[in-house]
């Protein structure tokens, strides 16, 4: 069999060429980039008989709303964390939801196998969706907040059914704006929310009552972030935003996770070094 050899983006090597001037600065990764090109499905296979080899195939898929973007600083090269911004509960079960949560859910599940996954939806209900939706439709917030748990638990055990995955879900964690915030410096998208810092907090605990008697493993991210908060400062340094303070989710989501018993395991510098090599020579 005759191999071909390229450059990383596509094009052809020429005698002399600096390697300054590609993708990579330095001597030993620009001879890296210099490939065998026979096609990706060879290269893909390795890395995945490889990743099997060191006990990493499976990975733990995290979905989310964007307020789980720090759990990234937590996981390992074993868990892919899924950020969708403005997901909710009631969303997730719905294939024409407007942030598509419900497709995003699916395709990652069909492209990268896995035994465990966490969600971590309901923040945008309570914060936002179900107050609104209150005051439209003159219906007490309490009954809006059981219609959206119930639609998210057919969602989960649904899943738990079809994929035969090990599900643990991350429960509410507490609003972080503070009345002047919320009266005077809301961000745009929750300008009609008009509740006072106790009244979401309710209807965040009440949340959780409910999400414990689905019958799942819960992560208990509101009793982490709650701790935390008497030791470490956990506002955003702008008061318009509604998001924890980066440093201070990472050590919150850690230290929720930690307690669950989840833990993530990441590469040593040798199996880094060889999944990179595989990635790029590996065909």
């Amino acid at each position: 069999m005759f191999y071909q050899l390229s450059w990383t983006d596509g094009s052809k090597p020429k005698w002399g060429q600096s390697c300054k001037k590609r993708h990579w600065c330095a001597a030993p990764a620009a001879l890296l980039a210099a490939t065998w090109s026979n096609g990706s499905s060879a290269r893909d296979d390795n890395c995945r008989a490889f990743r099997k080899f060191i006990d990493m195939d499976n990975v733990t898929l995290i979905f989310g709303d964007s307020h789980i973007r720090p759990v990234k600083r937590v996981v390992g090269e074993d868990a892919t964390v899924w950020p969708i911004s403005g997901a909710t509960m009631s969303g997730a079960r719905n294939p024409n939801s407007q942030t598509q949560s419900h497709k995003i859910v699916m395709r990652a599940l069909d492209a990268q196998p896995t035994s465990k996954l966490v969600f971590c939806f309901g923040e945008v209900d309570v914060g936002f969706l179900i107050p609104v939706k209150s005051e439209s439709l003159k219906q007490p917030p309490e009954s809006l907040i059981g219609e959206a748990v119930e639609r998210y638990g057919l969602f989960l055990n649904q899943l738990r059914q079809e994929r035969d995955c090990e599900i643990y879900i991350g429960n509410i964690l507490p609003p972080i704006q503070k009345d002047f915030w919320l009266k005077r410096s809301r961000i745009r998208l929750r300008q009609q929310v008009l509740i006072t810092l106790e009244q979401r907090a309710a209807l965040v605990d009440q949340a959780n009552s409910l999400l414990e008697r689905l019958g799942f493993p819960i992560i208990n991210i509101h009793n982490s972030f709650s701790s935390l908060s008497l030791q470490y400062n956990p506002y955003p340094i702008d008061p318009r935003d509604h998001h924890y303070r980066h440093s201070f989710a990472v050590r919150a989501y850690s230290k929720a996770f930690s307690e669950c018993g989840i833990e993530f395991r990441k590469l040593s510098h040798f199996e880094a070094a060889v999944l990179d090599l595989l990635q790029v020579v590996g065909r």
